[in-house]
Formats: structure tokens, sequence, C-alpha cells
């Protein structure tokens, strides 16, 4: 039985002249929906360097390991993140190198006491692993790490690269979502497969050895954000898918208006049409 809201929501897809997906992954499951390829176009989020820079300079409260190198892994504590490969990454790598130390910042959505768990029976302690739990100064906090590793199965586009990379970090991340895009591998970063703890583990181990490479990276990162996801392109890139949505339509009236610069939000109050749909990450 098909309920009111599926119809509707078939409804919307067959309206829209167009939609704007944040990743791959949202473009796919537009597709899954009977969406046709030409009608999606992906537009990748962005990160105001400005803002984010003024944050990161703010106060970090908590104490983090005096002289150890920090490994920085974001998000919600929910099984999806897997945090569990972190932590055991970590663990091997700290075999090697025990100037390593890991924080783990997001809020617990179930998961917490099993990660808990988990560090305690695989030897790290406190000192050398922190639970900081929700943070509201990410970028402070990654002002103050060494690296960024994200382990997740599921993301769409992980915002928290784009900060790490913004803080001059180097990121380990499996290639999940649109991570394998935006951190180029060997060049800003390391990718490696998903249950490949030996690998993440030794990705660690060799920037934590590693200064100038650390470095290196990190600049890159910072380079790369700021050539292709500031904020201030944001503007020319969704005008320009307009303009191609626009084209296919045939609309001139429409992209003579686009080209005056008319907001688009007055363009849909006109003509009563829905230009583009975002689908959430």
């Amino acid at each position: 039985m098909i309920e009111r809201e599926d119809i509707d929501s078939i409804a919307l897809l067959r309206l829209a002249h167009g939609f704007v997906a944040n990743s791959r992954r949202a473009r796919q499951t537009l597709a899954s929906q009977g969406v046709m390829a030409q009608k999606i176009e992906v537009l990748p989020n962005v990160i105001d360097l400005r803002d984010f820079d003024a944050r990161s300079a703010l106060p970090f409260s908590d104490s983090l390991a005096s002289g150890r190198v920090i490994v920085t892994a974001v998000g919600s504590l929910h099984p999806c993140k897997r945090f569990d490969r972190f932590l055991e990454a970590l663990s091997l790598a700290r075999r090697s190198e025990p100037a390593l130390a890991g924080v783990i910042a997001g809020a617990d959505c179930g998961a917490r006491a099993t990660l808990v768990e988990q560090a305690s029976a695989l030897g790290l302690t406190p000192s050398d692993l922190i639970f900081l739990g929700e943070c509201d100064r990410i970028p402070a906090l990654l002002a103050r790490s060494g690296l960024l590793a994200l382990t997740s199965d599921y993301e769409g586009f992980p915002n928290v690269i784009l900060e790490a990379m913004a803080a001059r970090l180097p990121v380990i991340t499996t290639p999940v979502g649109d991570a394998s895009l935006v951190v180029q591998h060997e060049k800003t970063g390391y990718v490696a497969e998903g249950e490949d703890i030996q690998g993440m583990a030794a990705f660690m181990v060799r920037l934590a050895r590693s200064p100038s490479m650390r470095m290196t990276l990190g600049e890159a990162g910072r380079k790369r954000v700021e050539e292709e996801y500031k904020y201030e392109s944001l503007r020319d890139r969704l005008m320009a898918i307009f303009h191609i949505f626009a084209g296919q339509q045939r609309r001139t009236s429409l992209l003579e208006l686009l080209e005056c610069g008319f907001p688009a939000r007055k363009i849909e109050t006109l003509t009563g049409e829905l230009l583009f749909e975002r689908p959430a990450a």
C-alpha cells in the first residue's frame, strides 16, 4: 500500500526540474528513487575559512596529553561511525610508537559504554585515550591535534575532513562517501579500507614519527580547501548549476533573470516552480 507521503514525494521528484546533491551518495539515493541522472548535479560542501580560523584560536579548556602526537576522531558515538576500528588501530600503532594518544569527540548515541570497555581491554589508559564527549570547539581541538582519523562505515560528505584539512592536519580515512575524493592519498593524507586496521595503524605511526610529513600533507590539505572548498566559491558554482537546469528546460526568460543576478528565491516565487531540491547528507 502506498502512503500519502510516498505519493507526495513521487510528485515532488517529477515536478522538480533539477536537484542539487552535496555528495555522490546523495546523488545515488536520488537516482535510486527514479530521478533521471541528467537532472542531478553535485555541489560539494564548503567551509568558511575566516570563521574557522577564528574559532581555531579560541581557548580549549580540556587538557590534552602534553608532548604526545594526538590522533583525533570526531563524530557521534554510534555504531556506524566504527570507533571500534579507531581504538584497534590506535592500540596497534602505540605498540610501535608510544607517543601517540587518541581523542574521541562526540555525543554518546549508545555506543560509549562498549567503546570504553573495548579501550580498557586493549590496554588504552585514560592518559592514552580521552573520551571528550560532545564538543562545541572542534576547530580549537583540531588546532591542537596532530592528525585526524575517520573510520566510518557510512558518510555522505564528511565535513570534519574539510575542517581537519583547514586546520592543516593530515587525514587518515576509509573510502566512505566522498571522503576518498576529498582526501588525496599520499598528498593530503591516506585512504585505507575499512577493515585494514594494520594499514591505519601503519599510517598513524608514519605520521607520528615525521613532523615534516605531517606539515607537508597538512599544508597541501589547507591549499586544497582554499582552492576547491572555500565558502566564497559557493555562489558561482550554484549559479552555474542553475544555468545548467535552465538550459536543459530551454527557459530563455529564466536564463536572462539568472544572468542579471536576480535572486533564485524570488524567481521561484514569480514562476511558481521548484528550481532545485537539496537532500540531507
